[in-house]
């Protein structure tokens, strides 16, 4: 069983982290405010979401993620009356690249850094340049 180091922590208290801590460590949780929860609570599920995607393999992964990405939609529509049937993705799951305005006969190139994820331009000589992105 792992040990937790002393220091601060801003976790949410799942049944498995109960079990690492102390009685005396008990002192030190609190409620989780109204505020912070949204952040918190779907930070927490994205993780725990994206590891179930990460994990499904073989030929119809593609088509299992999408499978579980609509089921998660639908319990969400259930709270929330902005998500609806429109959400739901396609078995085949397409990804829109560009949209070309009238008489474009290309899409711009990509940049090198993802479109997806955050990246940090440092300035570094063999990083992405922040002019080129």
């Amino acid at each position: 069983m792992a040990k937790l180091h002393p220091g601060l922590y801003a976790a949410l208290l799942t049944k498995s982290l109960q079990k690492l801590l102390e009685p005396r460590d008990f002192e030190n949780v609190i409620d989780l405010e109204k505020t912070e929860a949204p952040a918190f609570l779907s930070n927490k599920l994205r993780q725990l979401i994206q590891r179930s995607l990460e994990s499904i393999e073989g030929d119809d992964a593609v088509q299992q993620q999408v499978l579980l990405f609509n089921k998660v939609l639908s319990e969400v529509e259930k709270w929330d009356p902005q998500v609806d049937d429109d959400k739901l993705l396609d078995d085949k799951c397409k990804l829109l690249e560009a949209i070309l305005r009238t008489g474009q006969n290309q899409k711009p190139a990509a940049p090198v850094t993802s479109l997806v994820h955050s990246s940090l331009f440092t300035g570094s000589r063999n990083g992405p340049q922040l002019f080129n992105e």
